[in-house]
């Protein structure tokens, strides 16, 4: 058994070590930025040494290797490419671009999508690092020589029109399935572009239950997740409410039998709806409403 001094020593030592612990946790390289400005710039994360892929991504974007430690060279990739928090990102200029070219916001690695601006603009790509070819592209482009924004909100509860790609089906689909969507209408904010239609995302079958006798009916809960703002941002969505009633008054594609929402969880975290009957009561093609969970500040495009 301790006595009193003893335990007062060991509590010191444990508040110590857990104090050490946190510490160490604070400095672990985010692998998580890492690996999400990867897929941003080339398609998918590496398995490489994080050293390897740092070295990588800093000669894509800048032709240079960056001096200061692995936290910070990871941090400040991160900021260029996704973050918002003191400028638009990498993400936000490049989409700005697109858009002005185009009117059409294509989801694909950024060098493909910089590419694809500068073959169309000048007939072939151009030499440089990731940052100058848009930084040049952009020049030319807009008058004032940068991507028009400016700050926005997208307010909690704003209607986002989505299309599936997949069919859902209390006969065929399975806990843990994907269903693809995309924005199918653009989203404004004081007529600022935050969300662009084609942003894609992901909903989760989260609970399948078979139709049975006795007039049990087939169930399917959707968990629904996020969408991509055009500065990157990501925006969590959900079906409440609002959503609901607009699903019902537009009719839209869904099938007499779908039910609406039911939060199963904490507000944000898990909702869905619930399909009756068959299969393919939500066919591929389906469109229907969300709703933003929360209020989202975001860089939105202006239009000159």
């Amino acid at each position: 058994m301790f006595n009193k001094k003893q335990a007062i020593v060991f509590l010191i030592i444990l508040s110590l070590f857990n104090f050490t612990v946190l510490t160490a946790t604070a400095q672990v390289v985010p692998v998580n930025k890492l690996s999400a400005v990867e897929i941003m710039i080339y398609g998918n994360k590496s398995d490489e040494s994080i050293l390897k892929r740092i070295e990588r991504l800093e000669t894509t974007l800048y032709k240079q290797k960056k001096e200061g430690s692995l936290i910070e060279r990871t941090n400040n990739i991160y900021n260029y490419v996704l973050g918002n928090k003191e400028k638009p990102s990498l993400v936000f200029n490049l989409n700005g671009l697109e858009w002005s070219l185009t009117t059409n916001i294509t989801q694909d690695t950024a060098i493909n999508k910089l590419n694809k601006l500068e073959k169309m603009v000048f007939g072939e790509n151009k030499e440089g690092s990731l940052k100058e070819r848009i930084n040049y592209l952009t020049e030319i482009t807009f008058s004032k020589e940068k991507v028009p924004f400016e700050k926005a909100t997208v307010p909690k509860n704003k209607l986002i029109k989505i299309k599936t790609f997949d069919k859902v089906s209390s006969v065929s689909s399975k806990s843990g399935d994907k269903v693809r969507f995309e924005v199918s209408e653009n989203v404004y904010v004081d007529s600022k572009l935050v969300i662009p239609a084609g942003s894609t995302g992901i909903l989760e079958v989260s609970n399948v239950e078979k139709s049975g006798n006795l007039g049990k009916e087939g169930k399917i809960n959707l968990k629904f997740s996020k969408v991509m703002g055009i500065d990157g941002s990501e925006i969590k969505i959900d079906l409440n409410e609002e959503a609901q009633m607009m699903n019902r008054s537009q009719q839209l594609a869904l099938g007499a039998s779908i039910l609406g929402a039911a939060v199963l969880g904490p507000v944000g975290l898990v909702a869905g709806y619930f399909v009756k009957g068959n299969e393919e009561k939500l066919p591929k093609g389906s469109e229907l409403y969300v709703q933003t969970v929360t209020n989202n500040s975001v860089y939105g495009f202006e239009f000159e």
